[in-house]
């Protein structure tokens, strides 16, 4: 259940909503089982996803799809200028040259798989403005490492669900579809917080020599405002439930 709350609480990427939900969860959790709790306060930079959105110009129509931007390009975060960046759409499926050839690359967006490598930089190296990625249905750290570069190279990265794609798609089926491009996100130092509880030993020659049971809380991904942190919930979702047998079966050792 603990792992069902937590992936259910929206990005948990530090700093993030669903990082301040799981915190307060944590501490309710705690406190429901007599453990004295206190914090540990510490500064960090974090990229702040503000917002992004996808106007399809040539259907005014239809109702802007919402985008996340990814990760920063080393100390360059996702921004588009005052505005954003307007193009025609161009789908380039896996984004191998025979997917690119024949179509207008330079001053378009892209529309590309997820799971295609580090090809997104081959279509800003022919031009392109913006890329565009499509929730896949699965990948992996390693592919998700590679949409983002470790120098400050300034290409804006969004990232957009099945569905909403799949709305895209099917305006292309039927002609060129110009579409404009806003993301908004930015370095911002915020105040983490480390949450400490604390359980008595039932052993009183044991009080000075603490059992520490340790897990992170917070979840990484590439894009940093779609972090639900499945597998990175299972140690404080494990966590808890130790603390529950703790409380019903009493340690010699403070934990």
């Amino acid at each position: 259940s603990h792992l069902v709350n937590f992936t259910n609480m929206g990005s948990r990427f530090t700093g993030y909503p669903g990082y301040n939900a799981a915190l307060d969860y944590i501490v309710n959790e705690f406190k429901k089982y007599g453990l004295a709790v206190s914090f540990h306060e510490y500064e960090t930079a974090i990229p702040l996803d503000s917002g992004a959105e996808i106007k399809i110009l040539s259907a005014p129509a239809e109702p802007a799809i919402k985008a996340y931007s990814l990760f920063p390009n080393q100390v360059t975060p996702v921004i588009t200028p005052s505005g954003g960046l307007t193009g025609d759409l161009v789908y380039v499926g896996d984004g191998r040259l025979e997917d690119l050839k024949g179509k207008e690359i330079r001053g378009n967006i892209v529309l590309m798989n997820f799971n295609t490598q580090r090809r997104w930089v081959d279509v800003a190296k022919l031009g392109a403005k913006a890329v565009v990625f499509i929730e896949p249905t699965e990948t992996t750290r390693t592919e998700a490492d590679l949409k983002f570069l470790n120098i400050p190279f300034n290409f804006p990265r969004v990232y957009v669900s099945k569905g909403d794609c799949d709305k895209l798609l099917s305006l292309l089926g039927r002609g060129v579809v110009t579409v404009n491009v806003e993301a908004k996100s930015n370095w911002r130092k915020i105040v983490g917080r480390n949450v400490i509880g604390y359980l008595n030993g039932s052993d009183p020659r044991f009080q000075n020599q603490i059992f520490l049971i340790s897990a992170y809380f917070d979840s990484f991904s590439v894009v940093p405002g779609v972090s639900p942190g499945a597998t990175e919930a299972c140690g404080i979702s494990i966590m808890l439930d130790l603390v529950r047998y703790f409380k019903s079966n009493p340690p010699k050792y403070p934990v």
